[in-house]
């Protein structure tokens, strides 16, 4: 397993950012402060079909 910090200016630069728990699916994060996000429809749906094979 890998970690890195992160800080707010990298994430501008990411495909797509999502919040995820054992309770959340992966929701998109729309802006961190004045910073808008990117959403990738297909990340989404990845992220989304590999929680749910993995129960």
């Amino acid at each position: 397993m890998k970690t890195e910090d992160v800080r707010v200016a990298d994430v501008a630069g990411f495909d797509a950012t999502f919040f995820t728990n054992s309770q959340a699916t992966g929701l998109p994060i729309a802006a961190v402060d004045d910073i808008e996000l990117k959403f990738d429809p297909l990340a989404s749906r990845i992220l989304t079909e590999a929680y749910e094979a993995n129960p």
